[in-house]
């Protein structure tokens, strides 16, 4: 995707353009050391068939095909953890991740657990959602209620994208 097919989000300042390089990151005011930490994770699923790995910017035939299963085409990865990437104690991380649960069934989301680990291990792992079937808008405002910088989003046949999420 090219720059040009984001201008309209770029006008309206809307916070989940697909983050592309340093002026982007600029300009949503998101640390480039935080940028490059999202990028390089690898954000695992526990699928029915097996660990799906995802990569930002790689397009997935698994995830695809997950996809396909659920019958949706789109998904995204989310956390409940380290608001804002700030560290917090894992009994608050365990408890976030549950209220994340709670909050994806009552609105009546398909989900699988997933995990977010660092390339050079100097985050600790943290446990995610991918859920299937949400939209863009929604996944969006389910990450802020969660206090989330970004999420991963993936639509059936395109690459995995970073967006960011903040208000």
């Amino acid at each position: 995707m090219d720059r040009e097919k984001n201008a309209p989000f770029a006008k309206r300042w809307h916070f989940s353009a697909p983050i592309y390089d340093d002026a982007y990151t600029i300009r949503y005011m998101v640390d480039p050391a935080l940028i490059k930490l999202y990028r390089t994770t690898r954000f695992v699923v526990i699928a029915p068939k097996g660990k799906i790995v995802l990569s930002i910017g790689a397009w997935s035939q698994a995830l695809d095909d997950l996809m396909t299963i659920f019958e949706t085409s789109s998904c995204a990865l989310i956390t409940a953890s380290n608001p804002g990437s700030k560290r917090l104690p894992d009994a608050s991380n365990r408890e976030r991740h549950e209220h994340l649960i709670k909050e994806s069934r009552k609105r009546g989301y398909s989900f699988l657990e997933g995990l977010g680990v660092s390339e050079d291990g100097a985050w600790p792992p943290e446990t995610s959602l991918l859920i299937v079937g949400i939209v863009q808008d929604r996944a969006e405002e389910l990450a802020r209620l969660f206090g989330q910088n970004a999420i991963v989003f993936a639509k059936r046949g395109e690459p995995v994208e970073l967006l960011l999420c903040m208000d």
